[in-house]
C-alpha cells in the first residue's frame, strides 16, 4: 500500500519536468529500507533481537507524525474499475512489468545469496551488503536526473548493461576487495531501475497512473520473490557459483523489451499549467 500511495503522490504533486527526480527522492527511502534494513537490523539485533523491533516502532510513530505534519491532500480523478483495468490489456503496459520483475529477480539474487557466492560470514557479509545498499540509493538518484535530462528508456538500458556486466565478474569476489567493488556495481545499477520505469508505465496512461504504479510495485516485489525462488532452484541443482551466470542471463529479456518498447513523448503543457 505505500509504495504505490507515495509514489502516485509524487506523481500528482512534481512539475512533469522534476518528476525524476521527485520519484528518486521518494524511492531513495524504500532504497534505503530495502538495501539497508537488513544490515542496520543485524547490527542492532546483535545485543538483543527486540532492540530491531523497538527501532522499528520508533520509526513507524516518526513516519504516521510526518505524514499527518506535512503530507499535503492529494484529491484524484474518479475513474470507473473498467476503465482502471484496461492498461492491462496493453502489451507495452505489461513489457514494463514484466522487465521490472526479471531486473529486480536478477539483481537481488546476488543481494540474498552473497554470502553463499563469495564465502563471506559476519562482520565482512554486513560490509558487503552495507556497500550494496549505500550504492543503491546513489543510483537511485542518479537515475532521477538521467531520466529527468535524457529519457527514461535510456535509463534502464544503462541499469540493465550495468547489472549485466556486474555479474558477470562477481565470481571474481571471493577477495573482500574484490567483492566490495562489484556489490557497489550491482548496488548502483540495480537502484537506477525503478524510478526510470515508473516514468515510464505513467507515461503509458497518465490518466492510470496510480493503478499503473501500483502494479509496478507489485512487480517489485515479485521481482523478490523471483529472486529467493531461482536462486534457491541453482544452488540445489549446481551450486552458488553459477547464481551470477543465471542472473545475468535473466537480463536478456529485459534488454529486448526495453530496447524495443518507446516511450512515449510527455504532452506539452499549456499556458494555464504553466501558470
Amino acid at each position: 500500500l505505500l509504495t504505490p500511495s507515495a509514489s502516485t503522490i509524487t506523481v500528482a504533486l512534481a512539475p512533469a519536468d522534476k518528476r525524476g527526480r521527485a520519484l528518486a527522492i521518494v524511492m531513495g527511502g524504500l532504497m534505503s529500507a530495502t538495501a539497508l534494513g537488513v544490515s542496520l537490523g543485524l547490527i542492532i539485533g546483535q545485543a538483543n533481537w527486540r532492540h530491531t523491533m523497538w527501532a522499528l516502532t520508533v520509526l513507524g510513530a516518526a513516519s504516521l507524525i510526518a505524514v499527518f505534519r506535512w503530507i499535503p491532500p492529494v484529491t484524484l480523478p474518479a475513474i470507473p474499475l473498467r476503465n482502471r483495468l484496461q492498461p492491462l490489456k496493453d502489451l507495452r503496459v505489461l513489457g514494463i512489468v514484466a522487465t521490472t520483475i526479471l531486473v529486480v529477480g536478477s539483481n537481488m539474487q546476488i543481494y540474498v545469496y552473497t554470502g553463499l557466492i563469495t564465502g563471506a560470514a559476519g562482520t565482512m557479509l554486513i560490509i558487503g551488503l552495507t556497500t550494496f545498499g549505500v550504492c543503491t540509493i546513489i543510483g537511485n538518484f542518479a537515475a532521477g536526473k538521467l531520466t529527468d535530462a535524457y529519457t527514461p528508456q535510456l535509463a534502464v538500458l544503462v541499469s540493465i548493461i550495468g547489472l549485466a556486466l556486474s555479474q558477470t565478474t562477481f565470481n571474481l569476489g571471493v577477495h573482500l576487495g574484490i567483492m566490495l567493488i562489484v556489490l557497489a556495481c550491482n548496488g548502483f545499477f540495480g537502484g537506477m531501475l525503478t524510478v526510470p520505469q515508473q516514468a515510464r508505465i505513467v507515461a503509458e496512461n497518465p490518466a492510470n497512473a496510480p493503478l499503473l504504479i501500483a502494479l509496478l510495485s507489485s512487480a517489485v516485489y515479485t521481482g523478490f520473490a523471483l529472486a529467493g525462488a531461482v536462486g534457491k532452484i541453482v544452488v540445489d541443482a549446481v551450486g552458488a557459483g553459477i547464481i551470477p551466470w543465471t542472473s545475468a542471463l535473466m537480463l536478456l529479456i529485459p534488454f529486448l523489451l526495453t530496447f524495443t518498447i518507446k516511450t512515449p513523448a510527455a504532452p506539452a503543457a499549456t499556458e494555464e499549467q504553466v501558470d
